[in-house]
């Protein structure tokens, strides 16, 4: 056995789908008059083709004659699992597989319509409608020493601490671990709300730069320092264009995309019971 069936007898279901559609597979097979159950396999010049294509880009030069015999009898090992499968309908019930073929046909069915690329002017109607998007914040360099806790013993070391602290101690050394490290660079105030919490940067922008303060987060105390912050900045279409044009897109195949589904709903009867 090759290793391309050795490889496809280990995730049956998920090669199913690399043949191609179920339609054109099912097609294929022919049940002579003679023969009931009759199972057919064509293997023309067109599949030939295909595997003499797949072998050159995999290899850097065509098949020789026994190579390309070696390559048919490995795509018809395959092709007849893939089949067996599909008569046995093992694609029905596995969640993987209609995911996969789900996703094939969303592909399937943009092909079919391409977005084309956004105009300068398409662009920039973007970006000013968006401007939020693009701007940067401000940004902070900070160090914190934690105290894990929020009762009144936790509230009473971190205040010992601050004390300490801004006296002239070094931090180092000082507190309980923190998952996230000691020190953050370049954070904004909606990474700290995630990381921390929104009391964390209530009022964070207004301390002052190298001054020790305490706050508090969803599991404890934090003694801060700044150390250093970038001022925000306006969005700027030159700087930000690479992104205005990826969300811009990325919004349109959405759309496209439920236009899609919104075409197929009315192909389709849906019963509910």
């Amino acid at each position: 056995m090759n290793d391309r069936v050795r490889s496809l007898l280990r995730e049956p279901l998920v090669h199913f789908l690399v043949v191609g559609a179920l339609l054109a597979a099912m097609e294929s097979i022919a049940a002579p008059e003679d023969v009931a159950d009759a199972r057919v396999l064509v293997v023309d010049d067109a599949i030939r083709r295909g595997l003499t294509t797949e072998w050159e880009h995999d290899h850097g030069a065509p098949p020789s004659e026994d190579e390309l015999a070696e390559a048919v009898r490995a795509w018809v090992d395959e092709e007849l699992l893939f089949r067996e499968g599909i008569l046995r309908e093992l694609d029905r019930d596995d969640p993987r597989v209609r995911q996969r073929v789900a996703t094939l046909a969303m592909s399937m069915l943009e092909a079919e319509h391409p977005i084309a690329e956004p105009t300068d002017e398409e662009i920039r109607a973007y970006f000013d409608a968006h401007l939020d998007r693009y701007g940067e914040d401000a940004r902070f360099d900070f160090v914190h020493v934690f105290v894990a806790g929020v009762d009144e013993a936790a509230r009473a070391r971190a205040d010992a601490l601050l004390v300490d602290l801004r006296a002239g101690a070094s931090p180092i050394g000082l507190g309980d671990t923190y998952p996230g490290g000691r020190h953050y660079r370049g954070r904004d105030l909606d990474a700290l709300a995630r990381a921390f919490g929104p009391e964390f940067v209530a009022g964070f922008a207004d301390a002052a730069d190298g001054a020790w303060t305490l706050r508090t987060s969803r599991t404890g105390f934090h003694l801060v320092r700044i150390d250093a912050r970038a001022a925000a900045s306006p969005a700027d279409l030159e700087r930000a264009r690479v992104d205005v044009e990826h969300d811009l897109l990325e919004e349109r195949r959405r759309e496209r995309a439920s236009q899609a589904i919104e075409s197929l709903r009315e192909r389709w009867r849906v019963i509910e019971r």
